[in-house]
């Protein structure tokens, strides 16, 4: 039998503390998502991803314990996209371009831990501005907003409903799930709302999260 991951322990306390309907799906093909789960009455695919310790966590570690200070953190967003990307595959197979689905992170202790930034850069790119300069004028600055290395468009990824960063605050568990605007099968937040649950979408004013 295989031994579940941290991931897997948690996430399945998570549905049993907040009466989600989740049930693993077999192992058997390894290309199939982790979970399917049930908001309300609608039936949603889950992938689990775990982000380990690694050994470029483990080499900013010692540097900082041998400098007796801080170092730079590794590039979280990189990590996730690479989960997003290879969850993409799973999830289209098993969700047929007709049922929602997510994938959902785990930062099992690296160093750089995940937050809603790494998050938005994985979907959607690096945050970019441009400047244009015109002589004996003030330089003019566009708005921030999504650059290259993205792994959600319009045209890829979008059987991925949403992204989710699953964490423990003090002795709770929680889940917040980062929405995708290009989801062919968007999840609807009130079809499960929780205070353990929150929803986040890119506002139309401005390129960052807004709970919705």
């Amino acid at each position: 039998m295989t031994q579940k991951t941290e991931s897997e322990i948690l996430f399945e306390q998570y549905c049993d503390q907040l009466d989600i309907d989740c049930a693993p799906i077999s192992r058997a093909d390894t290309k199939t998502p982790d979970y399917e789960l049930v908001f309300g009455a609608q039936l949603v695919v889950a992938e689990l991803k775990q982000l380990d310790l690694n050994d470029e966590d483990s080499s900013l570690f010692e540097q900082a314990r041998v400098r007796c200070s801080a170092s730079a953190w590794p590039n979280s967003a990189n990590r996730v996209r690479r989960k997003i990307q290879k969850a993409g595959r799973q999830l289209k197979a098993r969700s047929k371009g007709l049922t929602p689905a997510l994938v959902i992170i785990y930062d099992n202790g690296t160093s750089g831990g995940v937050d809603g930034t790494d998050i938005k850069t994985a979907m959607y790119g690096e945050e970019r501005v441009v400047v244009s300069l015109s002589p004996g004028e003030a330089p003019d600055v566009t708005p921030l907003h999504a650059g290259g290395n993205r792994r959600l468009t319009e045209n890829c990824n979008t059987t991925i409903s949403a992204v989710g960063v699953l964490y423990r605050l003090t002795t709770e568990l929680s889940i917040s799930l980062f929405h995708n605007h290009f989801a062919t099968n968007p999840i609807d937040p009130n079809w499960f709302r929780h205070a353990r649950l929150r929803h986040f979408a890119l506002s139309s004013d401005f390129y960052d999260w807004t709970e919705i």
